[in-house]
């Protein structure tokens, strides 16, 4: 076996963050007013890259160990004035958890998204599932997906095409599936056809992925069936034998335990990664996941030193 199984009341939650705040021993930032709404505008800017535009507009002192920050937010045309608080000096933002403004704000989104990771690494069963890559390496990058899902898609264009390649020699990728079929008719079946490709050759499973995702606008409950015979045939398999597999669902119990493993992980949304046991949930941007998988073989490495 591998690693992996082969905001409560405020008033709390504040007296919980003074708490850690006080235990806390860094070099305190500058808190000259101007340049904290700098330094905190462009954390969050960082931080939340979603956002087409965060700004500081005012930061106020209050009672207690807490200083209040005005924040004006603007994303899809959409505008919005929040709270956020800053411990007094200057060098912790309270914005639902602790954020270490002399932190690396993309370090500090891959730190939160630890939390739970030993949970789901003890949960997750890699054994006999689709993996490429560096087979040992003690970085693994599990994608749960859907054939129909158009993020799924778009992530497969990210994933595959750019992020494997880069680091294909360091890191172990795993394929799950996570077919939503309220939402996705045919995603189950496709599925059943990509893991009959799997039990017939483990090496052509990547090739069926890529054909069904790169064919996805095209496919539909009623031809799925014809094109995936048809996609057999252009892999070489034995056509027999693919056709009684589909048919029949044979292996329609390895795509149901994958779906269970995820509703015992409430992963619910497609794709959801899970790297070295951190969550990362959704479509997110090349370079952003590449910064994850630098971190999480960062740390590997100085466990492993």
């Amino acid at each position: 076996m591998t690693p992996y199984k082969t905001l409560g009341s405020l008033p709390g939650f504040l007296i919980l963050i003074t708490l850690v705040l006080a235990t806390c021993a860094q070099a305190p930032v500058p808190v000259d007013d101007s340049e904290l709404k700098a330094r905190v505008q462009e954390y969050m800017r960082n931080l939340f890259p979603q956002y087409e535009k965060i700004e500081v507009a005012s930061i106020e002192d209050r009672d207690g160990p807490f200083r209040k920050a005005i924040v004006e937010i603007e994303s899809g045309g959409n505008r919005q004035t929040s709270e956020i608080f800053l411990s007094e000096d200057g060098q912790y933002l309270v914005l639902g958890q602790i954020w270490d403004l002399g932190m690396d704000p993309m370090r500090a989104r891959w730190e939160q998204k630890q939390q739970g990771a030993e949970q789901r690494r003890n949960t997750i069963d890699l054994t006999d599932r689709p993996a490429r890559g560096k087979l040992d390496s003690p970085v693994v990058l599990i994608e749960y997906s859907d054939y129909q899902c158009p993020y799924c898609s778009r992530a497969y264009e990210s994933l595959d095409k750019q992020i494997y390649e880069e680091f294909k020699d360091r890191v172990k990728f795993v394929f799950k599936h996570l077919p939503l079929e309220s939402l996705h008719p045919w995603a189950k079946k496709a599925s059943v056809a990509a893991a009959c490709t799997y039990v017939q050759n483990p090496v052509k499973f990547w090739d069926m992925h890529a054909l069904l995702f790169e064919n996805q606008k095209a496919l539909t409950v009623d031809n799925l069936r014809e094109n995936a015979l048809q996609f057999a045939s252009q892999l070489d398999l034995d056509q027999a034998s693919f056709k009684d597999c589909y048919d029949t669902d044979k292996t329609a119990l390895i795509v149901e335990t994958d779906l269970r493993e995820a509703q015992s992980l409430s992963l619910s949304s497609t794709p959801t990664f899970v790297l070295n046991g951190a969550q990362i949930t959704g479509v997110v941007p090349a370079e952003e996941m590449a910064a994850y998988l630098n971190y999480a073989l960062e740390d590997a490495a100085k466990t492993n030193q």
